[in-house]
């Protein structure tokens, strides 16, 4: 007989706690350029806390929460999930994964985000992570447009293509592709000619540790150097999930940014809970 774990349960049946997460936010310029909060593009990562409820639904709370806490202003905004931020027909053992279950639910997840995007203007764009099949065996980020709702779904594996948006050039990765990991490695003199922002998508843990030791350690130094690199050329954004032990790494903060020709990670590096009532400093 086979056990299925039921979404929203740790193993053991122990429930998970509430939805958690965190929500940082960068305003750009053309060429990737530091602009004015509230000028400019804006761009929003939505970093989710591991160990809390991993669900469909908890994650599209989750997502309406980041959207409450850091709204859509006059200014063109972008809304950059972590990587796996949502799952379909997922087995256990995903640690970032919020097990949508079953092979009716790709078009089920899809019909959600439209409805999502659907309540907001075009000049809102919705950037999700999206991992397919047992052990994410397709991992993807779906661009989402705001009032149409049209969906394009691109790989990790997949060459990434510009996509135009209000004016603005973006470029995305999933996570590790950028540094070629299972994808093709941005090379920012060769790829960013044109390019105004970069939005990766990461997964647990994103490198946030300076040693560049062989081992994980090693992938994580990759990650700064690829975040100083962008900068010269274009801006970016990484979103990520926090693990159980990330007060132990060292660049533990919401805010991966670069703003082209400025040092990475400026500013407050702990980002805005994300939450239905934005109330500073309270952790849902």
């Amino acid at each position: 007989m086979t056990m299925t774990k039921k979404p929203g349960l740790r193993s053991g049946g122990q429930a998970l706690a509430p939805e958690a997460g965190w929500v940082g936010s960068a305003y750009f310029g053309k060429g990737g350029t530091q602009a004015r909060k509230g000028s400019g593009l804006a761009v929003h990562s939505v970093n989710p806390e591991l160990e809390t409820d991993l669900t469909t639904p908890a994650r599209l709370r989750l997502l309406n929460r980041a959207i409450s806490t850091a709204p859509p202003g006059r200014s063109a905004t972008v809304y950059l999930t972590a990587a796996g931020f949502f799952q379909c027909d997922i087995g256990e053992g995903i640690s970032t994964g919020a097990g949508v279950g079953g092979g009716a639910e790709v078009p089920k997840l899809e019909r959600a985000l439209r409805k999502l995007a659907k309540q907001h203007s075009e000049e809102v764009l919705f950037v999700v992570g999206v991992d397919i099949g047992d052990q994410a065996q397709r991992q993807e980020l779906w661009w989402i447009s705001g009032c149409s709702g049209v969906i394009h779904r691109t790989g990790r594996s997949d060459i990434p293509a510009v996509h135009h948006f209000a004016g603005y050039a973006l470029r995305g990765y999933v996570c590790g592709a950028i540094i070629g990991q299972s994808g093709h490695r941005l090379d920012p003199q060769r790829d960013l000619k044109g390019t105004d922002v970069v939005l990766d998508a990461g997964h647990v843990r994103l490198n946030r540790m300076w040693d560049p030791t062989p081992g994980p350690q090693a992938k994580r130094h990759a990650f700064h150097q690829m975040i100083n690199s962008i900068g010269g050329y274009a801006g970016a954004v990484f979103s990520h999930a926090h693990g159980p032990d990330f007060s132990t790494y060292v660049r533990d903060c919401d805010n991966w940014i670069v703003y082209r020709g400025s040092a990475p990670f400026p500013g407050e590096q702990a980002g805005q809970p994300a939450e239905a009532r934005s109330r500073a400093g309270v952790r849902i």
